[in-house]
């Protein structure tokens, strides 16, 4: 993940990578940080014939994230 490692590093240059990323989940509802394959499940899912039912719209993958700010 190196995006989140990017992150790691540049708010938290200090402390361990991993104690970074487990302050990175409990900020989020789900309580844990994201994984690429759970952006691969969307992405296959989109692709395939279960999905074609489906013209646009915004898929969020963010654990939860953005709920306390209230998006519309």
């Amino acid at each position: 993940m190196p995006m989140l490692a990017r992150s790691a590093a540049h708010f938290a240059p200090d402390v361990p990578r991993e104690t970074t990323f487990v302050r990175f989940g409990a900020a989020h509802p789900l309580g844990r940080i994201g994984t690429p394959e759970a952006v691969a499940e969307l992405a296959a899912f989109l692709a395939s014939e279960k999905a074609g039912f489906c013209t646009g719209g915004d898929f969020l993958v963010n654990g939860g994230l953005l709920v306390g700010i209230g998006v519309q």
